[in-house]
């Protein structure tokens, strides 16, 4: 019969060792930690809910139209946009 003889570097044995042994330790501290935070509930934050039925005030802003403003669109709207631009802005000069 023939003998079979298998040769391995040093330096691949001890990559493949060390491998093993990281993938085993952690492994086995998920599931070390994860079980200790499971068992002990006092970790858990409390969320707070807003229980108050009553809706938040929206505030209003009264603007009026100027003669100096420039306005398109019909001259009595149901809603008015309001815009400010700063003209000064390198963005907004384009």
């Amino acid at each position: 019969m023939q003998e079979l003889t298998i040769k391995i570097n040093k330096t691949t044995l001890f990559i493949a060792a060390a491998l093993i042994i990281g993938v085993g330790l952690g492994y086995g501290g998920a599931t070390f930690l994860g079980e200790e935070t499971q068992a002990n509930p006092t970790n858990i934050n409390p969320t707070l809910v807003n229980n108050d039925p009553t809706q938040p005030v929206q505030p209003t802003l009264n603007v009026s139209l100027t003669k100096d403003d420039h306005e398109t669109g019909a001259k009595k709207p149901s809603a008015t946009l309001v815009v400010y631009t700063d003209f000064e802005c390198s963005f907004c000069q384009k």
